[in-house]
């Protein structure tokens, strides 16, 4: 598989595309739209259960680089007091 231990949603896109065009030219007949909607049901069971980073950007605009977690609720901008 090659998949990192954890790796963003762009990531998980492009992956779960490239799996999706080898099944395009690999496979055909009637079940074959039972088969996508396995395939991605499956690679997206696989990156939500630990390998899903979040997708958060800092202010610096780097990445976050954690497991996908809860993201504090932005302040409502009152100071100290709220």
């Amino acid at each position: 598989r090659n998949l990192p231990p954890q790796y963003a949603a762009t990531e998980h896109a492009s992956r779960l595309a490239a799996a999706e065009a080898v099944l395009r030219e690999k496979a055909c007949g009637p079940a074959y739209d039972r088969y996508l909607r396995s395939l991605r049901a499956e690679c997206a069971a696989l990156w939500h259960d630990g390998r899903r980073l979040c997708d958060a950007v800092s202010c610096t605009g780097r990445p976050c680089l954690f497991r996908a977690h809860p993201l504090p609720l932005p302040s409502s901008g009152g100071g100290a007091d709220g």
